[in-house]
């Protein structure tokens, strides 16, 4: 891992990062102390080799035909089916990605592959009625450009789904496939889709989705956990290697712990946070996670 920035260079270029994604897409957790920077050497080439918005930072692809921005015309010109080199300004997150948690070690070992070696696979996208690309597959790799200064990506055009809803289980199946999508990606996203009325209900999403309404309604319970307490769970790992803590059976006892107000108790966030660490070195079963759970509550109070 490189040596941090300086605090005041951390705070410039949080900014600047923030600026390029918008607020609403921003990272929360990205910490660009601990994001590998590509060296003098390699930024140096990559300025030389930008010219406006018209150069390919990664070598093409064999595979499909590649045009910049200035040969297509503009975004209405953009034709599914095609890949295109477009400028990471021109792109954007959909709101229906289930994916919502990204570590800071993700995003950092995809940037530093991205100034270094370029990008093997495109990311893909339709073009949406606000003239930029909505990105459907690859937000995780938009999110390590934009941390390392990558300018351009490689984009597949696809259709515009035809609903939120096609939007949000196209993107859902992709991640349960590469085994990304964790409980707690999808308590925000459930809560959003409900919220929005994309979803009737939670029996409507649970037949979609093709789980019980109970596993919903569980699901749904983890959006009370005190963000601290969930960073603990979605990155430390047992004994074994494994971040066990973002199963539902262990998140929904943590979860019992709290009541949703959002104005819980630092003391009673740092005893949730001990007993997380204490299941992970111990690595209890979700059994016995959940009797020591109870156990140091009841004490506690």
């Amino acid at each position: 891992m490189s040596k941090p920035l300086p605090r005041k260079k951390r705070e410039d270029e949080s900014t600047r990062i923030t600026a390029l994604m918008g607020a609403d897409d921003a990272p929360a957790e990205l910490d660009l102390s601990v994001v590998r920077r590509a060296s003098p050497t390699e930024r140096a080439k990559m300025e030389r080799a930008v010219e406006g918005q018209q150069v390919v930072l990664a070598a093409p692809l064999s595979a499909a035909p590649m045009a910049t921005m200035s040969e297509v015309g503009g975004a209405g010109q953009l034709r599914p089916g095609n890949t295109y080199t477009l400028p990471t300004s021109m792109l954007k997150d959909s709101p229906y990605n289930a994916r919502v948690w990204y570590s800071i070690e993700e995003i950092d070992e995809i940037s530093t592959s991205l100034q270094r070696n370029g990008q093997d696979v495109p990311v893909a996208g339709y073009v949406d009625e606000d003239g930029k690309v909505t990105v459907v597959d690859g937000s995780k790799r938009l999110r390590a450009a934009r941390a390392g200064g990558v300018e351009q990506l490689r984009v597949e055009i696809r259709s515009r789904p035809e609903s939120a809803k096609e939007m949000y289980l196209t993107s859902r199946r992709m991640n349960v496939e590469r085994s990304t999508q964790t409980a707690f990606d999808d308590a925000v996203r459930f809560k959003s889709l409900l919220d929005e009325k994309v979803y009737a209900g939670q029996v409507e999403l649970a037949a979609d989705i093709g789980l019980s309404q109970s596993m919903v309604s569980y699901t749904l319970s983890l959006n009370k956990l005190p963000p601290a307490l969930v960073k603990v769970m979605r990155e430390e790992k047992s004994k074994t290697g494994e971040t066990k803590l973002c199963q539902l059976g262990f998140a929904t006892e943590f979860a019992k712990m709290f009541d949703g107000s959002g104005e819980e108790a630092q003391e009673k966030i740092d005893l949730a946070i001990e007993i997380a660490r204490e299941i992970l070195v111990k690595d209890l079963s979700c059994r016995q996670a959940q009797d020591l759970i109870r156990s140091r509550s009841e004490t506690k109070r």
